[in-house]
């Protein structure tokens, strides 16, 4: 893990809980991990970005694996067995993954670990068994991308705001990030209340 950066806003939703969440990647240079960023919105005012460097193999997907990190780790901290929340990703690929692992499914992205290191299970794996046995619970949503989709949008933003910054600002990326999610609260809600929930 390189840095994470989380916050929370004091808001006040009507309705359904909406979660949205994005994922980016920058490409490796030879040698080197690829880098992952992660970001998602919830209007229950919390919010988080994450960038990670992994150890990937020519047949892997970095946008597919950013994709899905981003819902495992956005869900995991919000989701409970008595708190589902609408999950809004704008990768269908992603989708058909959560879906299937919701139905029971093992299968993983090619080339992804089921196991770490260590023999623990690893992010996705662990996800994929959680969404099938209920301890988290999502309902989700294919939402299209770069539509002016509130949510949608700030998740994006983060996302490629944590792919690109440098470790060592970590702390004023941190500080802005939340400086802005808070000033595009007003947006959060209204979408809550009009559109979130409504795929297209």
């Amino acid at each position: 893990m390189t840095f994470t950066t989380t916050g929370h806003l004091t808001l006040d939703p009507p309705g359904q809980r909406v979660l949205a969440s994005d994922g980016a990647s920058r490409p490796a240079k030879p040698g080197q991990p690829v880098r992952l960023g992660m970001g998602y919105v919830a209007t229950t005012g919390q919010w988080g970005m994450r960038q990670l460097d992994e150890e990937l193999t020519a047949h892997q997907q970095p946008a597919l694996l950013a994709e899905l990190h981003a819902a495992a780790w956005a869900t995991r901290r919000l989701t409970s067995p008595t708190r589902e929340f609408v999950l809004l990703t704008d990768s269908r690929d992603a989708l058909a993954f959560i879906t299937a692992w919701q139905q029971g499914s093992h299968e993983l992205p090619t080339g992804y670990p089921a196991r770490k290191r260590d023999g623990r299970p690893s992010l996705l794996a662990a996800w994929a068994s959680q969404l099938a046995d209920g301890t988290v619970r999502v309902d989700a949503r294919w939402q299209r991308g770069h539509a002016g989709h509130a949510l949608n949008e700030l998740a994006d933003s983060l996302a490629k705001l944590a792919v690109r910054s440098s470790p060592r600002d970590r702390r004023d990326v941190g500080r802005i990030a939340g400086e802005w999610v808070r000033r595009r609260h007003d947006a959060v809600v209204e979408a809550a209340a009009s559109n979130a929930v409504t795929p297209d």
